[in-house]
C-alpha cells in the first residue's frame, strides 16, 4: 500500500504546482496576497480536517523505555542511502527544475513551474499504479529500472535548449523516481527481528536528508559553473 499512500503527497505536489503556474500568470496578485491566500485556505482545511484524525495513547511506562537516540542498523543503512539519493533527485526537481526552465531555457515564471508540474503528475499516476506494479515485477525489479529512467531524464534535461522538451524530461525524472521510497519504506518495516517503527525512523531520516541536501548543493555547483552569470 506504500505506493497509494504516497500518491496522496504526490497529488499535493501537481495541485501546488499548477496552482503556483496560474498565480504566477496573474499579474495583479503580489506574492504577499498570494501567500496569504494560500495559508488561508490550507489553514482552514487543517482545521476541519483535524477533527478525523485518530488518536493514539502510548503509556509513559512504554515511553520511558524507549531510547532517545538509537543508530539504524546496517540493511537500513544501505536503504537509506538509496533513499537518499531518490530524495536528493526529488528535491532538485522540486527545488530547481523551474529556476533552470525560467533562467536556462529563457522562459517566464508560469511556463516555468510546468517543469515541476510535469514531475508530480507523472509521480502521482506511477505511484497511483505502483503497487499493481510492485507486485507484477517485484520490488528489486522496479527500484533498478526506475532509477535508470529518472537518470535518463535528469541527463536529457541538463543538454535540451527547449523548455517543452525540458519539462517532458522532470516528467521523465518523476517517472523513475514515483517508487523507489515508497518500496524501501516498505521494506524497512518488513525486516525480520527488527522493529518497524524503530528501523522506518531511522530509515526516513536517512533518506530525507536528501531533501535538505539537493537544494543547497545543487545551487552552489550552479554557482560554480556559472559564476557571473544568471544563477548569482
Amino acid at each position: 500500500m506504500m505506493a497509494s499512500f504516497h500518491a496522496g503527497y504526490s497529488i499535493g505536489g501537481v495541485a501546488g504546482a499548477l496552482l503556483g503556474s496560474a498565480m504566477a500568470g496573474i499579474k495583479n496578485i503580489s506574492v504577499l496576497i498570494h501567500f496569504l491566500l494560500i495559508t488561508t485556505a490550507f489553514s482552514t482545511a487543517a482545521y476541519i480536517l483535524n477533527k478525523y484524525l485518530q488518536s493514539v495513547e502510548i503509556s509513559k511506562q512504554n515511553a520511558a523505555k524507549k531510547s532517545l537516540f538509537r543508530l539504524p542498523e546496517r540493511p537500513i543503512w544501505i536503504m537509506g542511502i538509496i533513499a537518499l539519493a531518490s530524495a536528493f533527485g526529488e528535491g532538485t526537481a522540486a527545488d530547481w527544475s523551474a529556476i533552470f526552465i525560467r533562467n536556462e531555457l529563457g522562459t517566464n515564471a508560469s511556463t516555468a513551474a510546468l517543469g515541476f508540474a510535469a514531475f508530480s503528475l507523472t509521480v502521482t499516476v506511477v505511484r497511483l499504479f505502483g503497487d499493481w506494479l510492485v507486485m507484477l515485477l517485484k520490488p528489486r525489479l522496479v527500484v533498478r529500472l526506475e532509477g535508470l529512467v529518472a537518470g535518463a531524464g535528469f541527463f536529457l534535461a541538463a543538454w535540451t535548449n527547449y523548455p517543452s522538451v525540458a519539462i517532458f524530461d522532470f516528467g521523465l525524472v518523476g517517472l523513475g523516481l514515483a517508487n523507489i521510497i515508497p518500496q524501501l519504506f516498505s521494506t524497512a518495516g518488513n525486516i525480520p527481528g527488527l522493529a518497524p517503527g524503530i528501523e522506518i525512523a531511522g530509515f526516513a531520516t536517512i533518506g530525507y536528508a536528501g531533501f535538505l541536501l539537493a537544494p543547497p548543493l545543487v545551487g552552489t555547483i550552479s554557482n560554480f559553473f556559472h559564476s557571473g552569470s544568471r544563477f548569482q
